[in-house]
């Protein structure tokens, strides 16, 4: 009942916005998605106007069409130091040699707090990794991706027949070696997904994963000009939402970097944590994977 109320909750704040949620019964579950079992199903959203899009086609779209305008991409290039100019310019310090700039963005995801670090600056967000997997292609049969907010279970399918999906597992906050996954990922992730689809048994993994989630404190996303260094702005500590607002983020943050001051940011500025002994709000948070 406490999950119930929890989804409901988040299924009236999506209705507040305009969209198209409905509250399904457990039969109703049943009939969106075919095969599942609904044992344990007390009830679910449904969002007809959600949708499912994958990060890897769009960056090397958004690389190549970068590319193509004159812009030089430096793909692992590692940043040592960001440090203020005389004339209030930053020069950054790096694999690359040394860069001066009149404005540097901090969106590096679970390196955000890092980056900033070697600005020399204090940012509160801290990498937490996530693990994901997808299996062999089947034949299409799941239309919406299934989401279980109780154990942050999620999984679609897509256009090439293949499940990918994640369900949360704890680790050691901090940053760690490469992109590696894990068999207790493997096998918690196993028995929900057979929890839920009996019939998926003799499914295949084909590959895993991992990468890292950058939290803040709050939960929201810290964006906009660093109150101690002027020049750095930060686009950090999204969660697991940062793709998904990537388009309209870009537009306000680039609208900082030049200078433009943008209300929508005010919420978000990274001056909110100056006061250590200020309360951080609680928020209700639904985390994937």
């Amino acid at each position: 009942p406490t999950e119930v109320e929890r989804l409901r909750a988040v299924h009236r704040t999506v209705t507040r916005e305009g969209l198209p949620s409905r509250w399904l019964s457990s039969e109703e579950v049943a009939r969106r998605i075919p095969g599942v079992s609904t044992a344990g199903i007390l009830g679910g959203s449904y969002l007809a106007s959600d949708g499912t899009l994958y990060p890897f086609p769009v960056i090397w779209g958004l690389f190549e069409a970068v590319r193509a305008s004159g812009v030089e991409v430096c793909l692992g290039t590692e940043v040592y130091r960001i440090s203020a100019r005389d004339d209030r310019r930053l020069s950054v310090d790096s694999a690359h040699g040394r860069l001066d700039a009149d404005c540097v963005v901090n969106s590096a995801g679970g390196w955000s707090s890092e980056v900033a670090r070697r600005a020399g600056v204090d940012l509160p967000t801290r990498p937490v990794r996530h693990e994901i997997c997808a299996t062999e292609p089947l034949k299409p049969f799941l239309d919406p991706m299934v989401v279980r907010a109780s154990d942050g279970l999620y999984f679609s399918q897509t256009m090439r027949g293949e499940l990918v999906g994640g369900i949360s597992v704890p680790h050691t906050e901090g940053l760690g070696p490469g992109m590696t996954t894990s068999a207790g990922f493997l096998v918690r992730y196993a028995r929900a997904v057979l929890g839920l689809y009996p019939a998926l048994r003799d499914l295949r993994v084909l590959r895993a994963w991992s990468g890292y989630y950058d939290e803040s404190p709050d939960g929201l996303p810290i964006l906009g000009p660093d109150p101690s260094l002027p020049g750095l702005v930060h686009a950090a500590g999204f969660g697991g939402h940062g793709f998904m607002l990537a388009p309209a983020i870009g537009r306000l943050v680039a609208a900082a970097a030049l200078g433009e001051r943008t209300a929508e940011l005010a919420p978000f500025a990274p001056g909110r944590f100056a006061n250590p002994s200020a309360p951080v709000r609680n928020r209700e948070k639904l985390s994937l994977g």
